[in-house]
């Protein structure tokens, strides 16, 4: 885990959580900040669109590489 640490001369620098609490009692850093991060889950890009493309490709039997985008999946449509 990083800490944030505020060191003598101002500066603010990410340190292991180890190192930081010996460089405070040590008296060379003064104020810890444990760095945290917000965990989303990210929405799928065009996935609707290329879901319903890939479904429609299956359902006629024509093959397609299984990371061609919405493009290259209209084109082996219309082809």
């Amino acid at each position: 885990m990083k800490v944030e640490l505020e060191l003598k001369n101002g500066r603010r620098k990410a340190f292991p959580a180890k190192l930081a609490k010996v460089l405070v009692a040590r008296g060379l850093g003064r104020e810890m900040t444990y760095q945290t991060r917000e965990i989303r889950a990210e929405a799928p890009k065009a996935t609707d669109e290329a879901g319903r493309l890939r479904a429609e490709l299956d359902k006629r039997g024509i093959k397609y590489h299984h990371r061609a985008g919405v493009a290259k999946l209209r084109e082996l449509l219309e082809g």
